[in-house]
C-alpha cells in the first residue's frame, strides 16, 4: 500500500492530534486546513468533480492560519505536495473519511457527537 494511504489511516486513528482546523476563505471549495501532531500542516477538500484532495505544506515560517489565507494561485508548486483520491485505486472512502473528520472538527461536531454517545452509555 502507498505510504500516503498509510499516513491518512494513521491521521484518522489518531484524530485527537488534529488541531487548529481552519476553513479557507480563498478556495472555491470547502478546504479545511489543519495541523497534525502540532507540526504537520495539511489541507483537505472535495473539488467540484467530487475528487478528494489532500495537500501537505512545506512552508515552515507560516502558521496554518496564514497558509489558509493564501489564494491558491499564489502558492508555488514547491510549497506543497498534492495527493488525490483519483490517483490511488479504491482510496476514495479513506480520503472521504479524513475530509469528514476534519470538517466535523472544524465545526466541533465531533465533540457534540462524543458527548451524545457518552450520554447513551448510561444504563437504563
Amino acid at each position: 500500500m502507498e505510504k500516503i494511504l498509510e499516513a491518512i489511516k494513521s491521521i484518522i486513528r489518531n484524530s485527537g492530534k488534529i488541531s487548529e482546523v481552519n476553513v479557507s476563505q480563498e478556495s472555491p471549495n470547502d478546504e479545511y486546513f489543519f495541523l497534525f501532531a502540532n507540526k504537520y500542516k495539511w489541507s483537505v477538500l472535495k473539488d467540484s468533480q467530487g475528487v478528494y484532495r489532500l495537500y501537505y505544506y512545506l512552508i515552515p515560517e507560516l502558521s496554518i492560519q496564514d497558509i489558509a489565507a493564501i489564494p491558491v494561485e499564489a502558492l508555488e508548486v514547491t510549497q506543497f505536495v498534492a495527493y488525490s483520491s483519483k490517483e490511488y485505486a479504491n482510496s476514495e472512502v479513506l480520503f472521504k473519511e479524513l475530509f469528514e473528520l476534519v470538517k466535523n472538527k472544524h465545526k466541533n461536531i465531533d465533540v457534540v457527537l462524543d458527548d451524545i454517545i457518552k450520554e447513551g452509555d448510561v444504563p437504563f
